[in-house]
């Protein structure tokens, strides 16, 4: 029964080949490796499926715990985009629509602008520093000369 196992154990792990990142037919492989390598102490056929069933469900679940983990592990704060790369260029204001909100120049783009301090006043072709993303707008703070 032993060849039977890692034959199964081998057509799981094809079919995991040939579909990447599910990891059920992982855990299955894993069943069936785990039940070959304990079949000495099942000699009944019945009990080496049920032990089958039993590993392959808790490599189900193992597996499962581990993905959740590494994927908890790589998740930030808050989520890292292109956006997120604009803090901490230099803008040029292109157009104001009111004294704290307008459009700047960033790599080419249009885009909008507040100033985080109201009392200033935003000035055509000044220049300014993103301090940081609200939405669809560009936080930013002017540079004065």
């Amino acid at each position: 029964m032993t060849k039977f196992w890692f034959i199964i154990s081998a057509f799981f792990i094809f079919i995991e080949i040939l579909n990447p990142g599910l990891f059920f037919f992982l855990a299955l492989a894993l069943g069936a490796l785990t039940t070959m390598l304990t079949e000495y102490q099942n000699n009944l056929p019945i009990n080496q499926y049920i032990f089958f069933f039993i590993a392959s469900g808790a490599m189900f679940l193992l597996l499962n715990l581990m993905v959740k983990f590494l994927q908890k592990k790589k998740q930030s704060k808050f989520y890292e985009s292109n956006m997120y790369l604009m803090i901490g260029k230099i803008v040029e204001i292109t157009e104001i629509i009111s004294d704290d909100t307008g459009y700047a120049q960033v790599d080419g783009e249009l885009w909008m602008v507040k100033l985080q301090k109201k009392e200033e006043k935003l000035i055509i072709e000044q220049k300014a520093l993103v301090i940081g993303v609200k939405g669809c707008h560009l936080q930013i703070n002017l540079l004065h000369d």
